[in-house]
This record gives structure tokens, sequence and C-alpha cells, in this order.
């Protein structure tokens, strides 16, 4: 079986990182999302070189339909599901 997908918001600093981080720990493939694409792959690159799991790094405005639907569309298409949600951003 393979390993449980997160996804979590706002995770390239602070405590979004830090749960991310925690879920790789635990063998978890993990999605990273930020307002900013090239913080969110650099993100998931750290987060996959430190704990050795799967994981993607996607730009997400929260505010775009679209983009929400491209980036679950994306997870469902690179990890064929999506067991944990963690909606950790917030809109400054």
């Amino acid at each position: 079986m393979e390993e449980a997908v997160v996804l979590v918001t706002g995770a390239t600093k602070n405590s979004g990182y830090a749960i991310a981080e925690r879920f790789a720990k635990e063998g978890y493939r993990v999605c990273v999302t930020s307002r900013r694409p090239d913080d969110a792959a650099r993100a998931a690159a750290e987060i996959s070189e430190a704990y050795g799991v799967q994981a993607k790094g996607y730009g997400l405005d929260l505010e775009s339909v679209e983009d929400i639907r491209q980036v679950f569309a994306d997870v469902k298409e690179t990890f064929g599901r999506l067991d944990v949600f963690v909606g950790n951003s917030a809109n400054l």
C-alpha cells in the first residue's frame, strides 16, 4: 500500500511548514501550497530531501476557484489520492 497523502496550505514557513514536516516524518507524501509558487517548490524540495518522501509544491491563490480546482486535480493525478487536508493558511 502506498503512503498516505497530505495537503497543507500555507506550508512554506512557520506552523504550516512544521505541520508538513511532521506528516513527512510519519511517512506521508506531502503537498505544500503558497501564494508564491517558488516558495512552495522550495519547501517541498526541502521536505522531500530531509525525510525521503515524495513532496510537491503548488502555487495557490485560495480566493481563486480555478486555482483550487487545478491544484486538487493535479494532486489526484500525481498522487492518486488525498487522505488529509490541513487548511493552515491565512489571507492577510
